[in-house]
């Protein structure tokens, strides 16, 4: 064996540092690279890093170099320790005390200092040594008191290999290749990540609690150039290397466990120091409204200027376990020394005393053994807790966790369907058995449950990864995005089926003019695409403007929504303009077209507008020209101006006037005079009706288009837009509207019982017919009559007489009581 147990000791301070040394300096300096070929000159070695991945990266590397029988990796959820090992990669929490080697190394000592992990890092500074040497690596902000500590240490500064240096805010959208965006929760790394995959195709995600083999796939994928971005915490601040340009910080505050809180200068530094590996200058910067870095913090990083470390979480290792009172006192025994500071009460601590309060305390050691077992699940209830104290009483009851219950718990994580939060939740879980199956005598059967537990992660991981790549990555979009920004003079087609290919790249379809993107929704992206496609299809184009040009007008139509389309393809769109019938042209999709041809295409599209304008309003014109009588031509002018249908009021003067041969004209003219209405026959098709209505929504800007009323019934007011009710065809009679055909046949109907008997009876007869013929309920019958000139015979209620001629009437529209303050009052005064 290369190894062999020690007392344990707990050494407040070393006078002895004719052994110790340290390298520090800023990230990217080559500290660890050192530290490993230092180790490897020895004969045996241990070096403690801060992260599980981490310690598997460089335990990776070592089994490369010096074979896996002479390699060890101690974490808390893996052991690998064969018989024959000589250098050991732990994570230091994990760092054996009892190890006898020539040589130790512990990452990132500045973090003695860190509030909640501080006490354990302190504790494998003051107490583990190599037989020859014990070095320490990190900042050099710590350098001032590990001379107070070590008076004797040997101190090599290390130089950063690259630049860093701040560029400020970039958009999302214009963020270089080969950046890294920070966040510091998981939910905003996935929400950042859908950000990225949506303006440039994909992204890798890194958080700390990834297992070693899906945050292995996940830089992969980022390493091998398949995706150009990788979204993550700060867990890619320590020690991964990997090549990032840009670092952007999304945010610059963190939970600490505790509260939410800004970065510190040396926390910032630590992740803007990935950026630029090697001796390749980096850069940092911020984005996605994070604010802007301050000139204080900016210089820090630029210059690796920090302010010194002056004191350490300190906590006591030398425990009395001969009673809960004596050592929950040992462990807040305070330091002797002014650059120790009592470390606030950790995670364990707390656990003891809950759980002491629950089980009984005769075996103390155990059960601070077990309080140790780290909470990677972070449910934030009672869960953890619960399962503590069950892994004591059991361990109590059976001398170890029964294999049988064991297996149970693992059954309930052995599932890899779900959302990624849940997966995650399930990894972590099971990093907190792999933690429990690597204490030695604690479980039953403890070798094939860690097994199975591996096994069960190994599943996790696989499946996380695919559900990562799954939700954050569109390979085909991610590699047309790369191209784009590596290739400026790439060559476009365009093939029969109309689809666009970029450099053998199918990035979308030609409909009409219009280009329809299939490939990335970045806007930079798409704003190149068009740069790269205009060019090439622009002769294209120029063809497609000639053809509509020269197109006869049954090629071109309009839709319901009076869009004016080419064959099957939608040109335009008609919005306000100056007048009813002279509404704007919009091009729909002319991003291909240049001026020039814009221009041609508008003036076509105009020249068919009117065109069909004119085959409603031709008719009216040409009226005029066949009359003589300055009367009938006035009537013709109010007819064309009114598109073809007017109230009889607004010409009540010339229809006065007009003689019996003006009106035997106007009959063969086929202009129909009714009671309220007069209106050009030919002209009433339900079809130009329509088309009028819509000119008139258009007009209005009245969206989404609501379709022509059915005006075989009358129609509840509050069903139309007030600024249509005021429509040439409309009265108001009550709470309902009348379209000009029905209110005439449903006069016709009354004058026919006027005429005769100049009185009509509201009785269950007429009233039955009057619902069938014209749909009329009892009150609208009513309104009717009254709207008619009928009155209501005072001794006789069902009986009602005509007493007023319709065209000396006042006005046609019926004033309703319920609406003196609305919209339809004014149509009374039309």
């Amino acid at each position: 064996m290369l190894y062999h147990h020690l007392e344990n000791k707990n050494i407040l301070y070393s006078n002895s540092s004719d052994n110790i040394s340290a390298v520090l300096g800023p990230t990217n300096t080559g500290k660890t690279f050192h530290a490993i070929e230092k180790m490897l000159s020895y004969d045996s070695g241990m070096m403690g890093f801060p992260l599980r991945l981490l310690a598997r990266e460089v335990y990776d590397k070592l089994v490369i170099k010096k074979g896996v029988l002479n390699v060890a990796l101690i974490t808390g959820e893996e052991r690998i320790v064969p018989k024959t090992a000589k250098y050991f990669v732990c994570t230091v929490e994990a760092m054996p005390k009892n190890l006898t080697v020539d040589f130790v190394a512990i990452d990132e000592v500045q973090l003695s200092a860190h509030s909640e992990r501080g006490h354990v890092f302190t504790d494998k500074i003051l107490n583990i040594r190599g037989k020859l040497e014990t070095l320490f690596l990190g900042s050099e902000n710590l350098e001032p008191l590990l001379k107070r500590v070590f008076p004797k240490i040997k101190v090599k500064k290390m130089n950063r290999f690259s630049k860093i240096e701040y560029i400020g805010n970039i958009k999302l959208s214009r963020m270089p290749p080969r950046s890294a965006i920070i966040s510091y929760s998981v939910n905003e790394v996935y929400e950042i990540a859908e950000l990225v995959k949506r303006r440039h195709g994909g992204t890798a995600v890194v958080l700390g609690a990834l297992s070693p083999k899906t945050r292995n796939a996940q830089v992969e994928l980022y390493e091998s150039g398949e995706v150009d971005y990788l979204v993550a915490t700060d867990a890619i601040g320590m020690g991964l290397n990997m090549d990032i340009n840009h670092v952007a910080f999304a945010r610059m505050s963190k939970f600490d466990g505790k509260i939410t809180r800004p970065l510190t200068h040396s926390e910032a530094a630590q992740v803007a120091g990935r950026a630029g590996r090697y001796k390749n200058d980096g850069t940092f910067g911020v984005t996605l409204g994070c604010n802007s870095l301050s000139s204080q913090m900016v210089n820090a990083i630029e210059t690796h200027s920090f302010s010194e470390i002056e004191s350490v979480l300190w906590r006591n290792s030398d425990l009395d376990f001969s009673s809960i009172r004596k050592l929950l006192r040992s462990l807040s025994m305070r330091p002797n020394k002014p650059f120790f500071v009592l470390s606030p009460e950790a995670e364990d601590e707390k656990l003891l005393k809950t759980i002491s309060k629950k089980v009984d305390h005769n075996h103390l050691n155990l059960l601070w053994d077990i309080c140790s077992i780290p909470d990677y699940g972070k449910n934030f209830d009672d869960s953890h807790i619960n399962l503590l104290e069950n892994i004591y009483k059991l361990i109590i009851e059976n001398g170890e966790l029964p294999e049988i219950w064991s297996n149970t718990n693992l059954d309930n994580l052995n599932n890899v369907k779900g959302e990624l939060d849940m997966l995650a939740m399930r990894l972590a879980n099971v990093r907190t058995w792999n933690y429990i199956f690597n204490k030695k005598g604690w479980a039953q059967n403890s070798v094939e449950l860690s097994s199975r537990a591996k096994y069960i992660e190994n599943r996790l991981s696989d499946a996380l990864h695919k559900g990562l790549v799954e939700r954050f990555v569109d390979y085909k979009m991610a590699r047309f995005s790369k191209h784009l920004k590596v290739n400026n003079d790439l060559i476009a087609s365009i093939a029969k089926d109309n689809s666009v290919m970029i450099e053998g790249h199918y990035v979308g379809r030609l409909e009409g003019l219009n280009f329809i993107n299939e490939v990335s929704k970045n806007k930079e992206d798409k704003r190149e695409v068009l740069r790269i496609i205009r060019r090439a299809l622009s002769y294209e184009i120029s063809n497609r403007i000639k053809l509509i040009n020269n197109c006869k007008d049954s090629d071109l139509s309009f839709d319901n929504n009076l869009n004016i389309y080419f064959k099957d393809v939608c040109l335009a769109r008609l919005g306000k303009g100056l007048k009813l019938l002279k509404p704007k042209i919009i091009l729909v999709g002319s991003e291909l077209v240049n001026d020039r041809d814009q221009k041609i295409l508008i003036k076509r599209l105009f020249m068919f507008l009117n065109n069909s304008i004119c085959e409603i309003t031709d008719p009216l014109s040409n009226l005029a020209n066949n009359l003589d009588s300055g009367v009938l031509k006035g009537i013709s002018y109010q007819l064309r101006e009114s598109l073809g249908v007017i109230k009889i009021d607004n010409v009540k003067d010339l229809i006065q006037n007009i003689s019996k041969s003006d009106k035997k004209l106007l009959n063969d003219m086929n202009i129909i005079v009714g009671e309220y209405f007069m209106w050009y026959g030919p002209l009433m098709t339900r079809e130009n009706i329509e088309m009028i209505w819509k000119f008139f929504q258009i007009f209005n800007g009245i969206k989404p288009e609501i379709k022509y009323p059915d005006f075989s019934k009358p129609v509840y007011f509050k069903n139309l837009p007030s600024n249509l009710l005021n429509n040439r065809e409309f009265i108001l009679i009550g709470n309902y509207i009348y379209n000009f055909y029905l209110i005439e046949n449903i006069s016709k109907y009354f004058r026919r019982f006027a005429n005769s008997k100049k009185k009509f009876y509201l009785n269950k007869k007429n009233i039955s017919f009057l619902n069938k013929k014209f749909s009329l309920s009892f009150q609208q019958i009513k309104n009717v009559l009254t709207f008619l000139g009928f009155k209501k015979d005072k001794e006789n209620p069902v009986k009602y007489s005509l007493i007023i001629n319709s065209y000396n009437k006042p006005n046609i529209v019926v004033r309703s009581k319920n609406l003196k303050n609305s919209p339809f009052a004014i149509l009374a005064k039309v």
